[in-house]
């Protein structure tokens, strides 16, 4: 009999107490929020090739930490060095053509002189027989040959003055000749790549998802490897919206999936001010907004975003590394130890699951 109300003492008080833990649970919404949809989020860095190419060689595996300037990879620089080879001789050729271009603009101008000085004499001797042709010493016949002369060696000038011209537009001025500067460009990009041809790290940091194999043709329109910086790394944590004004600089518990039986501390740093609810299209602008009908009585509730920095973190955490997180109230002596008994629970519990 004694045995008998024991244990029907004993199975009330732990109704009892599991019905104030649910109310609680309920009213800690409120209260001393808590969510399980947490993760950590650390700065990743994608590198991409700056050269296009086979793979010759992998300087690191998944997993490895790299230092900033590192090599990561390489490209087989065959054909990089062949188009090198191939602008540098297409530069040699507009470098040729160019000397060749200054000897006949040389020989251009001297024919210009030379033609110069026909016309000069054609018209001191045109004008000599006209004053002859005045007095009637010349026939006509004379004259209008003198003329003509004249009138050929002046338009024989212009001719030179215009194949000049045209050779010195060719060669350019002041020395900047496009087809010479494009050939120069087109060297210096081949140099440029060649000098890429090894993809170094820009950060400090740890490889992450290094797909590459030897032989794989890669370009700079996808990006080959990442790395996760070793710094700079954040709780990203989903609060229900009835949290919203317990949030802002609260302290919070925080237990880690991959670290049962242990309890971080942190503070939230920020919260976002604007939650996507529908997906929106972009032919939607200008029009009435659409509102989403929900005929469910229980709908599902707003989340908020909060970003929290957490305190002496563990360097095995990984980006993505689930937790669990809830906010110790300061000035509730009951919220505050129920917060800590629950995630107390939860980081025994991580052990099982």
């Amino acid at each position: 009999m004694n045995l008998q109300h024991i244990t029907n003492k004993v199975g009330k008080s732990v109704f009892v107490a599991l019905v104030l833990f649910g109310v609680s649970m309920v009213f800690s919404d409120i209260n001393a929020p808590f969510t399980t949809n947490a993760y950590l989020k650390k700065d990743i860095i994608s590198v991409t090739t700056g050269a296009e190419g086979n793979v010759s060689e992998i300087f690191v595996k998944n997993g490895d930490y790299i230092k900033k300037g590192a090599p990561i990879f390489a490209i087989d620089e065959h054909d990089l060095v062949e188009n090198k080879d191939i602008a540098y001789a297409n530069m040699v050729v507009i470098q040729q053509h160019l000397t060749r271009l200054k000897i006949e603009i040389k020989q251009a101008t001297q024919q210009v002189d030379q033609q110069q000085e026909i016309v000069d004499n054609a018209r001191t001797h045109y004008q000599r027989f006209k004053a002859l042709l005045t007095k009637g010493t010349i026939s006509q016949e004379m004259f209008d040959d003198a003329h003509l002369a004249y009138l050929d060696a002046e338009k024989e000038l212009k001719k030179d003055k215009l194949e000049l011209d045209s050779k010195t537009v060719q060669l350019g001025e002041e020395g900047e000749n496009g087809g010479l500067m494009l050939a120069q460009a087109l060297l210096n990009r081949a140099d440029r790549k060649i000098s890429k041809a090894i993809t170094f790290a820009s950060v400090s940091g740890w490889v992450t998802n290094l797909q590459l194999n030897v032989g794989e043709f890669i370009n700079n329109r996808n990006p080959q490897v990442a790395i996760t910086l070793d710094h700079n790394a954040n709780l990203v944590a989903n609060f229900n919206e009835k949290a919203l004004g317990r949030l802002e600089g609260a302290t919070v518990m925080i237990v880690f999936d991959a670290l049962p039986g242990e309890i971080f501390t942190g503070t939230i740093k920020s919260k976002d001010s604007a939650v996507q609810v529908n997906q929106r299209n972009d032919n939607d602008m200008g029009k009435e907004a659409f509102v989403q009908r929900d005929e469910r009585w229980i709908r599902k509730s707003q989340q908020v975003r909060t970003i929290i920095e957490v305190e002496d973190l563990p360097a095995e955490l990984i980006s993505g590394s689930k937790a669990t997180t809830m906010i110790k109230p300061e000035g509730s002596g009951f919220w505050s130890l129920f917060s800590v008994t629950v995630m107390k629970f939860i980081s025994l519990f991580r052990y099982i699951y």
